[in-house]
């Protein structure tokens, strides 16, 4: 990815890098054939808008590039424009440039704005005002009254300072002009289900992308792991499971924390007994898998951090194989 932030790399470039990124990514190695399960632009997408937060090189190019022009235009020594003295108000163009709240000026008004200002098309910012004070003439158009009854909102600085609107500090940002250049997508409800602060990457990975509802086996493993929840009468659907969850395991207390580590454990493990079945004849038991997940919570928590001492948490503690001393008389969480 070096080469990407120091030149424009040709499509076909960045196609072919992308093509072993996504086969690496569901094959585990650059070349060769496979099922590819999901289109590499949803991948690319934030885990809020339902992706997994990877980045296009394509955006990346084009943000890292914008970096190299900005710093031509923008730092001390640059070879494009001389060094001006502080506050001598020259840099910026009164019509061309973006200072003013409408944006750029000449863009929204058109060239009738300048010449009923009786200004000039290449006037600066500085040509207005006198002592840090406006001095514009007499309004003589709607446009005109407009313009200069916003003035008075903005700040003026010492010296002038160029802002990067992408980015809410004003300061060049690659990842929010990254952010700016990306194709967008609708933020899901689920995201936070899956990409919890104390998630097991590689069970979140496949939850993200499998779910398995469809069989009387699965339903059996699903109504012991929803049990040890302290879940109720649970509908087994995907989307009613998921509303539900977005809902109610909110936080960071141990419920919502173990309720999601216990999800994802059970898709993982589903997911690997199919595929051990399909591709090795091996069967494991109800009780075997349920070890499983069982194992992963406990040793995942039992590492982390202190929880409320509570009936509830005593709970589902009992009910892990947990060792109470993962609670506390004091939460540091709700």
């Amino acid at each position: 990815m070096y080469w990407s932030s120091i030149f424009i790399l040709p499509k076909k470039v960045i196609k072919a890098i992308e093509h072993h990124f996504n086969h690496y990514l569901w094959q585990g190695k650059c070349t060769g054939k496979g099922v590819i399960k999901v289109a590499w632009e949803k991948v690319c997408l934030p885990k809020r808008e339902g992706g997994l937060g990877l980045k296009r090189v394509v955006d990346w190019n084009r943000a890292a590039i914008l970096k190299h022009i900005w710093s031509l235009f923008t730092q001390d020594g640059s070879l494009l424009f001389p060094k001006f003295e502080v506050g001598d108000r020259k840099k910026i163009f009164l019509w061309h440039d973006h200072w003013h709240p409408d944006g750029v000026l000449y863009l929204k008004y058109g060239l009738g704005i300048i010449y009923d200002a009786a200004s000039k098309t290449d006037a600066r910012v500085d040509s207005v005002l006198i002592d840090k004070q406006w001095h514009w003439r007499p309004a003589r158009s709607e446009e005109l009254v407009s313009i200069q009854s916003k003035l008075f909102s903005i700040k003026l600085r010492e010296e002038d300072k160029a802002l990067w609107s992408a980015s809410s500090s004003g300061k060049f940002s690659c990842t929010a002009t990254w952010n700016e250049l990306r194709t967008k997508g609708n933020e899901v409800n689920w995201w936070n289900l899956i990409w919890f602060s104390l998630n097991i990457p590689r069970h979140s990975f496949i939850g993200w992308n499998h779910i398995f509802f469809d069989c009387s086996f699965s339903e059996r493993i699903w109504r012991n792991v929803l049990a040890l929840c302290l879940i109720s009468d649970p509908q087994f659907c995907w989307e009613h499971l998921v509303e539900w969850g977005s809902m109610h395991l909110k936080g960071k207390g141990l419920r919502a924390n173990l309720c999601k580590l216990a999800w994802w454990a059970t898709v993982y493990y589903l997911w690997f007994q199919r595929n051990a079945l399909l591709h090795a004849g091996q069967v494991k038991t109800e009780d075997q898998i349920l070890n499983l997940i069982k194992k992963d919570v406990k040793t995942w928590l039992s590492s982390k951090v202190c929880f409320e001492d509570s009936i509830l948490n005593r709970a589902l503690c009992c009910n892990w194989g947990i060792s109470s001393a993962s609670l506390c008389s004091r939460s540091r969480s709700t």
